[in-house]
């Protein structure tokens, strides 16, 4: 008999870590821009126009809206991204989807809001994205209003 035990993120540390987005990561974000959920109705950008958002990251950090841009690894593997806007202190996460459902997302905020003190973060998530409403309770998000299918979570410290 096999007993099975579900893993608890937190008690099992994964080999995350964090880099600052640069110009050879174009194709990395290229590819999650273009995995997002179409249900989004983000407009589509153009190779062009991300090599320019990036550009503008890496040359002027003053002009570009978020105040912190990362690339996440995993185990050598670059898996996704993590942002947060100037304005609002607005947290973003972005998994490719190969390494989606494996607590890396989780692990990854974990990681992240240990060493990024604010006295407040949101995220906005869309009603049908369920795996991001749950990982933003699992990081001490609470729902704080909600305008037409898009959820606002916030985060106190």
């Amino acid at each position: 008999m096999h007993i099975i035990k579900e893993m608890n993120h937190n008690k099992f540390k994964k080999n995350i870590d964090f880099r600052s987005v640069n110009k050879l990561d174009l194709d990395l974000l290229i590819q999650l821009y273009e995995s997002r959920d179409k249900r989004q109705n983000h407009q589509p950008r153009t190779y062009e126009e991300q090599k320019n958002f990036v550009d503008l990251w890496v040359n002027n950090k003053e002009q570009h809206i978020y105040q912190y841009w990362y690339v996440i690894c995993y185990e050598g593997n670059s898996i996704g991204t993590i942002t947060t806007k100037k304005e609002e202190n607005e947290w973003g996460i972005w998994i490719l989807e190969e390494f989606r459902d494996k607590g890396l997302g989780v692990q990854a905020g974990i990681e992240f809001f240990k060493t990024h003190k604010k006295n407040r973060y949101c995220a906005y998530v869309f009603e049908y994205n369920k795996r991001s409403m749950k990982m933003c309770e699992k990081l001490g998000f609470v729902l704080e209003s909600k305008d037409g299918n898009k959820f606002k979570f916030v985060k106190n410290n």
